[in-house]
């Protein structure tokens, strides 16, 4: 069989089987959003030593079994804690769990295996091997996006790993809409919208870097008419799930 290196920038459609020659760690996170793996890279870069030992793959990398069996001897050779956040039910990706299954069965590896949104799936129901109360914690972190939950969740992590005595941060969820905290608290309700504020919005959708396209307006000057930006939590998936 063909296998394929795995290469910065390189689309992976799961039809060959790649080599993703992640070396081991303890704690390892699977999920298809690529704003949670981003979030969880910038909280461990935030959280430096107090941060557990990270490795973080994009499920879409792992669709191939021989990938995931690469990925599993390698990347989980001494792996505790393994989460799995999952859109499509068990089928989608029923021959990596069963590998991690099997896995943690044999190790006594902590297995989190939670949805990939905010509705529960009965199909994954059973999978994890740590208790309801705590799956159902991690899932709050996840579900209450951005980088201080993504902290709490590597802070709570050691805990789980016996590196701290206590849990970690309790999970704060966001309102699905409201005012961006780019003016939120900082300028009047009738301030005009800056090209300074534009430029703090465009760093959170770039995942905390400053974004390298021009604002709409100079830095510091108004752009007309009051303006207040919304942050609005989208999605992707809304659409599909309302034509199935």
């Amino acid at each position: 069989m063909h296998l394929l290196a795995a290469e910065p920038g390189r689309i992976d459609d799961g039809d060959e089987a790649i080599d993703l020659r992640q070396s081991p760690a303890e704690m390892v996170v699977v999920t298809a959003a690529d704003t949670e793996l981003a979030c969880l890279s910038a909280a461990k870069a935030r959280l430096g030593a107090d941060a557990p030992e990270l490795r973080l793959v994009n499920l879409q990398r792992l669709k191939h079994p021989m990938s995931v069996d690469l990925w599993v001897d390698r990347t989980l050779a001494r792996a505790r804690l393994v989460i799995v956040r999952l859109l499509g039910g068990a089928a989608y990706w029923s021959y990596g769990l069963e590998r991690l299954t099997a896995l943690a069965r044999s190790r006594a590896v902590a297995l989190v295996v939670i949805p990939g949104d905010d509705r529960p799936d009965s199909s994954l129901d059973g999978l994890s091997t740590v208790s309801a109360r705590e799956r159902a914690l991690i899932w709050s972190y996840f579900n209450g996006y951005g980088i201080d939950n993504a902290a709490g969740l590597l802070i709570h992590a050691q805990h789980l790993l016996g590196r701290r005595d206590v849990p970690g941060p309790a999970p704060v969820r966001l309102p699905p809409a409201g005012l961006h905290p780019a003016t939120t608290g900082t300028a009047p309700a009738d301030a005009g919208l800056t090209g300074a504020d534009l430029a703090r919005i465009d760093a959170l959708a770039a995942g905390g870097r400053p974004a390298r396209r021009p604002t709409r307006c100079a830095p510091g000057r108004a752009c007309g008419r009051a303006q207040r930006p919304l942050r609005v939590h989208c999605d992707p998936f809304a659409g599909r799930r309302a034509d199935s």
